[in-house]
């Protein structure tokens, strides 16, 4: 999982957002209106050519930008899920889209807030724009679940599933993710700012630590043509 934490500068309490820029940016995409046959192992010729597709179209939207985010949930938005993977695709990709987008929204939130001037103000400030952070981990999560069920369904290889994302030690991580943050959002509602650091703490090395035991850097799309 690609991912980085940012602080929010200038408020008088540690609160760190974690931005998961996610697993990978897999997506469904449009191409044939006629459902495909499944194959055990590997992709049929129509998901292969769909995921090209799409993945190229992400790959070439570039930047970090709350635009940019949105232009590759649109591109997301418009994919036609053929099969049971590329719909599951889709939405993990409009899963990650929306993450980012959250993530931006909560660092600009942020620094609204910082005029407050208490930490009780400060928290009841952030508090809405942290808990639709939480709500977009949430729905990502779920949506890894289910390319994970997948995944196994089909019997990928585990360098196919390094490029589809839904490995299964990086969905468990990434439910460590979503606990931690609800753990987090517990606190910052609560307003008990000892046990706010603590979550945070936890939530900082979590994002930090989670990992994918197998990357994707040494695979392409191609390797889920093979089967085992």
């Amino acid at each position: 999982m690609s991912a980085y934490a940012g602080s929010f500068s200038g408020m008088k309490l540690p609160i760190r957002v974690v931005l998961c820029l996610a697993f990978a940016l897999s997506i469904g995409t449009t191409a044939t209106a006629a459902a495909a046959s499944t194959s055990p192992a590997a992709l049929t010729q129509p998901e292969y050519q769909q995921l090209t597709v799409l993945f190229g179209r992400l790959k070439a939207v570039k930047g970090a930008t709350v635009g940019v985010f949105k232009k590759r949930e649109s591109i997301c938005r418009r994919a036609i899920g053929v099969t049971a993977l590329v719909s599951d695709e889709k939405a993990n990709c409009l899963g990650v889209a929306k993450q980012q987008i959250a993530a931006v929204d909560l660092v600009s939130i942020s620094k609204r807030c910082d005029s407050r001037t208490s930490d009780v103000q400060q928290l009841n400030c952030l508090t809405p724009g942290f808990r639709a952070f939480y709500r977009s981990l949430e729905n990502e999560y779920r949506a890894l679940q289910r390319l994970e069920h997948v995944d196994r369904a089909r019997a990928f290889s585990s360098g196919c599933v390094a490029i589809l994302g839904g490995a299964p030690q990086g969905v468990a991580n990434y439910g460590r993710i979503v606990r931690d943050a609800g753990q987090v959002l517990s606190e910052i509602r609560s307003h008990n700012i000892t046990r706010l650091r603590t979550a945070e703490d936890r939530l900082f090395a979590a994002e930090n630590n989670g990992t994918t035991v197998t990357t994707s850097a040494k695979y392409s799309l191609s390797t889920c043509l093979q089967a085992r």
